[in-house]
C-alpha cells in the first residue's frame, strides 16, 4: 500500500487528479484511516470540483487526528469560499 500511496503523491504533483484519487481510494479500501491517502484524495477531489467529497475526507482526517492543521485549514478555506 505504501507504493500506491507514494504513486498517488507523484500523480498529485503531476496534476493527474483522477489517477491520484483512484490510487488513494485503493489505499483507503485496505486502510480506511490512512491520513496521507485521505489528505491526497481530498486535495484531488477539491481540484476536481467535488467539494462535498473533499470535505468528507478532511473531516475523516480530523476524526483520526483532531489536531491536523492541513485538514483543518483546507476545510475552513472551503467553508469560507461558500
Amino acid at each position: 500500500m505504501a507504493a500506491r500511496n507514494n504513486r498517488a503523491l507523484a500523480r498529485c504533483k503531476l496534476q493527474k487528479w483522477l489517477d491520484a484519487e483512484a490510487d488513494c481510494s485503493a489505499v483507503l479500501d485496505v486502510q480506511p484511516n490512512n491520513v496521507k491517502a485521505l489528505l491526497r484524495r481530498a486535495a484531488a477531489r477539491a481540484v476536481l470540483g467535488r467539494a462535498t467529497e473533499a470535505a468528507a475526507d478532511w473531516r475523516a482526517v480530523l476524526a483520526a487526528e483532531p489536531g491536523n492543521r492541513e485538514a483543518a485549514a483546507a476545510l475552513a478555506a472551503q467553508q469560507a469560499a461558500r
